[in-house]
């Protein structure tokens, strides 16, 4: 069967971008941008542990975590939506009878 049959049998956002993975490109943007902005008032404390001048610095960065965690939550309920939404396609696509032929060399 030619590809273009098959991406004919199959929904339009067939494998295309979940829903949440803008939101979480756009949570991750703002923390680096956060970190890039402040990163001259920031020095390492040991370990894995950063020291901030300021507390808004901080506290700015905690929101901007919480907002990063709520959109991957998202971005996994999405991704797991679209996921069965795909395996249900796929599976009228047989249920509907797929004709196989094969090519004669």
């Amino acid at each position: 069967m030619p590809a273009g049959e098959i991406r004919d049998l199959l929904p339009p956002d067939f494998a295309g971008v979940a829903p949440g993975e803008e939101r979480m490109v756009g949570a991750m943007l703002e923390v680096h941008r956060h970190l890039v902005r402040v990163d001259p008032r920031v020095s390492g404390a040991g370990g894995n542990m950063l020291s901030f001048e300021r507390e808004d610095d901080v506290r700015r960065l905690q929101a901007l975590e919480v907002k990063m965690n709520e959109a991957a939550v998202s971005m996994h309920q999405g991704r797991g939506k679209k996921l069965n939404e795909e395996a249900a396609a796929i599976t009228r696509v047989f249920e509907g009878g797929v004709r196989l032929v094969l090519a004669a060399s």
